[in-house]
């Protein structure tokens, strides 16, 4: 998305607004990753030491 340069507070807020979007979906999905690598590794190592 491209914001044109106008000093008006409502584009600084949608601005804003895209960019906290955009970090929270790129966080959530690390997170979700993360969660995903985490339970496997624990299956591995329940399997491992049965």
């Amino acid at each position: 998305l491209i914001f044109t340069n106008m000093s008006r507070p409502d584009d600084e807020r949608s601005a804003f607004a895209v960019a906290w979007l955009n970090y929270s979906l790129e966080s959530s999905l690390i997170t979700s990753l993360f969660t995903y690598w985490f339970i496997n590794s624990n299956n591995k190592l329940k399997w491992l030491t049965d």
